[in-house]
């Protein structure tokens, strides 16, 4: 008889009463500086797999983002942009929300449960600078990503280029 009503009604199931009972929302948050992050999708497509619905949120600038996040409770915020403090990443793990940053810079003191993910960019530029000089060019650019200031030094792209380039 409920299977004939389920049809009948054509009912679906409400994923946000569900998550009333469960505590859990089965969302999880990507918020990005750049929205066409193609390696995501490898991520994403998992955790469809998994039950799991990805937002995509665009940086937005101000302390909405973190409470925007904190109010439609995620289960979980994966936070590839460099826009915000580490108060903003701290409030955030405060309220249990498991936090991973994609961590491209210097942050504070961190809350412990926030979890790291720390691309080696020095590395990649030696190895690629090696690899071209191996295959046999000889002029080599280095033209870093604009939308980060460069110190007077040149900051650690620069220095990891010159140096390659000097051994």
């Amino acid at each position: 008889a409920v299977k004939k009503a389920i049809e009948q009604l054509h009912y679906q199931p409400n994923m946000q009463a569900r998550g009333l009972k469960t505590n859990q929302s089965m969302q999880i948050a990507f918020v990005c500086d750049n929205l066409m992050n193609y390696w995501l999708e490898d991520a994403e497509k998992q955790l469809f797999e998994n039950g799991y619905y990805v937002s995509h949120c665009f940086n937005i600038a101000g302390d909405s983002i973190a409470e925007m996040l904190i109010e439609r409770q995620f289960d979980a915020v994966f936070m590839m942009s460099n826009r915000y403090s580490t108060s903003d990443l701290n409030r955030l793990a405060a309220t249990g929300i498991p936090v991973v940053l994609y961590k491209t810079r210097s942050y504070g003191q961190l809350d412990p449960r926030i979890v790291t993910v720390v691309p080696d960019y020095r590395d990649a530029i030696v190895k690629s600078v090696n690899y071209l000089v191996m295959r046999g060019h000889e002029r080599i650019a280095l033209i870093p990503p604009t939308r980060y200031k460069v110190t007077g030094d040149g900051g650690f792209r620069l220095s990891a280029y010159n140096e390659t380039l000097l051994n």
